[in-house]
């Protein structure tokens, strides 16, 4: 049963902007790194490039703003057209609609960070082979997916509370600014250089991006992604939607 919720999830989105928005936005990091292949002073290297720009672009910005539109289009569908008035009254648990619901938005989170991977190294080559320059050192390897997949991972906190912003408010205005004040603070935290904000969901994945070797914040990004869910699944049971 919940397989066939999840495939009707993914049909209704079909018709959004939501499977555009999942190739667009790691696209634009290939587009940057297309760029700097050529407008580089000097031929770039591969790791100092994703690890230095690419990685703290995706984790401070990209990311969270990502998923605060996806999740928002997620939530919107039902409201429109008062959705919610023929889909709560199918003969399926309402935790399985809302559950249904926030496994997209996490596996947005983690399909689109696995996808920067091939657009920047598209753009790379690209560049290389149009302007005839070079990006020197290895290509990024199963180290580099792996910490990747790590800060995925970390973000999937930040996802669970986007969708229930994006479901228990019929504006689109909450979970956008959501995800706008969560980006502020990763700026605001990053600037300062403090530590005081690392509990914050959207600063996890920064974590795991300026230090590729601790994998904790990934096991306690999934940990308060789990303990969000069952509240988000008890609290939009009781909701009254209209």
């Amino acid at each position: 049963m919940m397989l066939r919720v999840l495939q009707v999830e993914v049909f209704k989105l079909r018709r959004s902007l939501a499977f555009p928005l999942l190739l667009v936005v790691p696209a634009l990091l290939g587009i940057l790194s297309f760029v700097i292949g050529f407008a580089a002073p000097k031929p770039p290297v591969w790791s100092t490039l994703f690890h230095d720009l690419i990685l703290p672009l995706w984790a401070l910005f990209l990311l969270p703003m990502s998923l605060a539109a996806f999740s928002t289009l997620v939530g919107q569908i039902e409201y429109r057209n008062r959705g919610w008035d023929h889909v709560l009254t199918l003969p399926i648990p309402r935790w399985q609609i809302f559950l249904a619901k926030a496994l997209l938005v996490v596996a947005s989170a983690y399909l689109m960070t696995v996808l920067v991977i091939p657009m920047v190294v598209l753009g790379g080559l690209t560049s290389a082979l149009v302007f005839e320059t070079s990006i020197g050192g290895e290509l990024p390897g199963a180290q580099f997916v792996e910490t990747m997949l790590e800060l995925a991972t970390s973000a999937s906190a930040m996802a669970v509370l986007q969708t229930w912003a994006a479901l228990r408010f019929p504006s689109f205005v909450a979970p956008i600014a959501l995800g706008m004040s969560g980006t502020l603070v990763n700026l605001a935290a990053t600037i300062a250089r403090t530590n005081k904000a690392d509990w914050i969901p959207w600063m996890m994945p920064v974590r795991v991006a300026q230090d590729v070797h601790s994998p904790h914040y990934a096991a306690v990004g999934a940990a308060i992604a789990c303990a969000s869910l069952v509240m988000m699944l008890g609290s939009l049971d009781r909701h009254n939607f209209k």
